[in-house]
């Protein structure tokens, strides 16, 4: 299935899918959770099985700005590829339904290990990123856009988003 798009606010169309969601046939929400832009979902199937369903929102942008809200719908079987699925989800579900299930929680459980394992940023850290190594100076003062860092090369300073430092190398200090 494709993207669906015509709801004018991200609260619109979560609206929406909680509506959708209570009016499911056969089908029962167990839990529902956000993260970010991604709804994760226990459903509980006729024959009493639990899996997890995605359901992507987004915003279609012209010009920078956002005109309309969709939704793509997947779930595990098809194996989704977000990997943020909260773990206590898949602890409450039942066995995977197919291989690709299988596969998919293997790889969520091992995102989450991942990020637990990762150190926390602390001002005066190196990070390697896109072939240059970066200090950690401090938060950016609006806190959710990253930290402002500084080329060890070039001494120019920048922000590095979240998004950038996940996919950082932590170095020794230099």
């Amino acid at each position: 299935m494709g993207w669906l798009f015509g709801w004018n606010s991200r609260s619109e169309i979560i609206g929406y899918l909680d509506r959708i969601g209570a009016d499911l046939v056969d089908h029962e929400v167990r839990a529902t959770r956000y993260v970010g832009n991604n709804v994760w979902q226990l459903i509980r199937n006729p024959a009493g099985c639990s899996y997890i369903s995605l359901t992507m929102i987004e915003a279609y942008r012209q010009r920078g700005k956002p005109t309309q809200w969709g939704y793509k719908y997947l779930d595990e079987t098809v194996y989704p590829y977000q990997l943020d699925c909260p773990l206590s989800l898949l602890d409450e579900a039942s066995a995977p339904l197919n291989a690709y299930a299988e596969k998919w929680r293997a790889e969520v459980r091992k995102f989450h290990a991942d990020n637990k394992a990762r150190p926390a940023y602390q001002a005066g850290q190196f990070w390697h990123f896109a072939g240059e190594t970066y200090r950690l100076i401090h938060r950016h003062p609006l806190g959710a856009r990253g930290w402002v860092v500084m080329n060890a090369r070039t001494e120019t300073m920048h922000r590095m988003s979240f998004r950038q430092l996940k996919q950082a190398v932590s170095v020794a200090n230099e």
